[in-house]
């Protein structure tokens, strides 16, 4: 089953020569170039169908224009090694084999809830790695990004025009 989308038109802000269609579906940004002017121009559509346009030089430089960054406690893995030698919470990254006794958390800074045990004794890392894949469909894993804090989630910075 297919989602039919409006088109909505939006006007070049640069030089206004050029008129973009662009989909009207929420949630998502589009970038489009004028034919015109060669500039680039941001065109966001919000969960309410309003539009936002913007031009580039006002996208933020830590999102990228998305409103969303790696998650900084699990480095957007979307799960976290929790130890029971120590009680601490690690990236998996950091983990450690020798640990005697650990948990995949989902991370609960992006949206990850649950555990699984997955070691009580030393074990290679690779086969720690395999172990994974039956520790995700125990836990809710985050989506491993978080809002950005720079822009707010909007993903740009400074003036924009709301239609």
């Amino acid at each position: 089953m297919s989602e039919k989308f409006d088109v909505f038109d939006v006007a070049c802000p640069y030089c206004g020569k050029t008129t973009f269609g662009v989909l009207l579906k929420p949630g998502t940004t589009h970038r489009v170039i004028c034919p015109e002017c060669k500039k680039a121009t941001y065109v966001k559509v919000l969960e309410d169908l309003s539009v936002q346009v913007f031009r580039e030089e006002e996208v933020c430089p830590d999102c990228h224009g998305t409103g969303y960054v790696e998650c900084p406690k699990c480095g957007g893995d979307g799960f976290l090694v929790y130890t029971l030698d120590n009680g601490k919470v690690y990236r998996i990254s950091e983990a450690d084999t020798g640990w005697h006794g650990w948990y995949v958390i989902g991370c609960p800074q992006c949206g990850g809830s649950g555990s699984y045990r997955v070691s009580e004794f030393k074990e290679y890392f690779s086969e720690v790695l395999k172990k994974l894949e039956n520790a995700l469909e125990s836990i809710s894993k985050g989506s491993g990004r978080v809002k950005c804090k720079r822009c707010n989630g909007r993903g740009f910075l400074a003036g924009n025009l709301t239609i």
